[in-house]
């Protein structure tokens, strides 16, 4: 999981990184705590599962078939005007199907 907005792709952060000048350790640091990873071993990785995502103020968990397998808590998480949600599998392939984003009930908010 990773906070993009004010991680990985917080504006002066690309622009280094465009640049090829090489991080600071305090900027290095701060990245790792805008991430976090967790091992998830299935039992069958052949079978279909349930993933969830939720993001509530500034922590994002996700849960496999109703299991809690991580939670993610910093400040890009919880900005009000969050228009992306990104899948990305690094180290296996993985299909995704029937995908949905709701929103909050009764946030009045259209989709």
């Amino acid at each position: 999981m990773m906070d993009a907005k004010d991680g990985f792709f917080r504006k002066d952060i690309c622009e280094k990184r465009d640049a090829g000048v090489e991080l600071d350790k305090e900027t290095q640091k701060m990245l790792k705590e805008k991430s976090a990873r967790f091992d998830l071993k299935l039992r069958n990785p052949e079978e279909w599962h349930t993933l969830t995502v939720r993001t509530a103020g500034d922590s994002l968990t996700a849960l496999v078939d109703g299991k809690k397998i991580g939670t993610l808590q910093a400040s890009g998480i919880a900005h009000e005007t969050k228009t992306l949600v990104s899948l990305t599998t690094n180290e296996a392939d993985i299909d995704y199907d029937d995908f949905v984003i709701r929103g909050k009930r009764g946030s009045g908010r259209k989709r």
